[in-house]
């Protein structure tokens, strides 16, 4: 006869939690058992972003402030005050790809894989150095811009709503997406 029971488990030491789940194999065959328990790696998680996500609350001061030391033109950041973008994030193994669009503006799509740095160009037209990074359930976007400034997005998916904190220096602007 053979039993397999596979689970993932939290490992304990002196009474602290380790912070690496583990998968812990328990397998019966032919009357010997064995335990095998290996370190499932974090990295490894999929960010959670397969759908569509529209913004609810744009934090429009903050972005806006970060988007004028990044270059952006007054009118361009005025308009972009009046937008509600949607974003639709998918990926096919390690091939990532989001979609943005929003009223009166072309659909962009970016396709990227992780830890490879990209040239890109902006849907204001500013040319920016882009790498994604997944940190457990966070998908972080880094973004270089001509003008030397570093404009870091952390995406993280809580229920049915995406939390976006954009940082550009000491600027702070928190954008909140909700899941159509």
């Amino acid at each position: 006869s053979h039993l397999v029971l596979v689970a993932i488990v939290r490992e304990f030491h002196d009474g602290l939690q380790s912070a690496a789940p583990l998968a812990l194999v328990l397998s019966h065959t032919d009357g010997f058992s064995s335990i095998l328990s290996t370190p499932l790696n974090s990295s490894k998680m999929v960010f959670e972003t397969t759908g569509k996500y529209q913004l609810v609350n744009g934090d429009d001061d903050n972005f806006d402030k970060i988007m004028q030391a990044v270059g952006v033109a007054e009118d361009k950041r005025q308009r972009s005050r009046t937008l509600k973008p949607i974003m639709e994030f998918s990926h096919d193994g390690d091939q990532y790809k989001v979609t943005g669009s929003a009223e009166g503006i072309a659909e962009r799509t970016k396709e990227f894989v992780l830890d490879v740095e990209q040239e890109d160009v902006t849907i204001d037209g500013r040319k920016v150095k882009s790498t994604y990074k997944r940190d457990g359930k966070v998908m972080v976007q880094t973004e270089i811009q001509e003008n030397g400034m570093v404009v870091v997005y952390h995406r993280e998916i809580k229920g049915d709503e995406m939390h976006v904190k954009v940082t550009c220096g000491n600027l702070v602007a928190n954008r909140l997406y909700k899941k159509l």
